[in-house]
C-alpha cells in the first residue's frame, strides 16, 4: 500500500526545502506515479563544486536523486553522471560510491532525513534481495526490495 496523501508530498517538499536551504542549492521535487512508489528530490552538481543554483538545461555534470519511499520510512540515493551529447543529456547511473563533491553534502542530507526518522538503504540492500511473494507489475518477475519500496521505473 502506498501513502498517496498530499501530506506525504508536502513532507518531501519540506525535506527538499531544508536541503536547499542548508546546502544553498536548487532542489527539484517530483511526485511519484506510474510504476514508481517514491517522490524524487534532485540536486545538480558541477565537478568539484558542492552544488548549483537552478541549472540551465546543460549546465551541470552530475545529479543526485534522492528517492523517498511512499511504502515505508526509507530513502535512497541514485547518483548519475550527465553525459552531454547533441540530443541533450544522457544520465548514466554511477556505482554505489558517491564522488567527493556529493559525499560532503550527503552527510548534511542524511542528518535532515534522520530528523524525519527515515532510513537510508544502500544498493546491496535494495538490489540483492528478492521479496518473497512480490512481483513486478510490468512483467510479473520476482520483485527486488527496490522495486517494492521505490518503483519499477525510475
Amino acid at each position: 500500500m502506498c501513502n498517496d496523501s498530499e501530506q506525504f508530498f508536502v513532507r518531501t517538499q519540506e525535506i527538499a526545502s531544508k536541503i536547499s536551504s542548508r546546502l544553498n542549492c536548487y532542489c527539484s521535487v517530483q511526485k511519484w506515479g506510474n510504476y514508481t512508489y517514491s517522490d524524487k528530490i534532485t540536486l545538480f552538481f558541477h565537478v568539484n563544486q558542492p552544488c548549483t543554483s537552478k541549472p540551465d538545461r546543460l549546465d551541470y555534470d552530475r545529479t543526485l536523486c534522492i528517492l523517498v519511499s511512499a511504502r515505508g520510512p526509507y530513502y535512497t540515493f541514485r547518483n548519475y553522471t550527465c553525459k552531454k551529447n547533441n540530443n541533450g543529456i544522457e544520465f548514466v547511473k554511477d556505482d554505489d560510491s558517491l564522488p567527493a563533491e556529493i559525499l560532503d553534502n550527503s552527510k548534511t542530507i542524511t542528518t535532515i532525513f534522520d530528523n524525519y526518522n527515515l532510513e537510508l538503504l544502500n544498493d546491496k540492500q535494495l538490489f540483492e534481495q528478492i521479496v518473497d511473494g512480490q512481483y513486478t507489475e510490468l512483467d510479473s518477475a520476482p520483485a527486488t526490495v527496490f522495486e517494492v519500496l521505490f518503483g519499477e521505473v525510475i
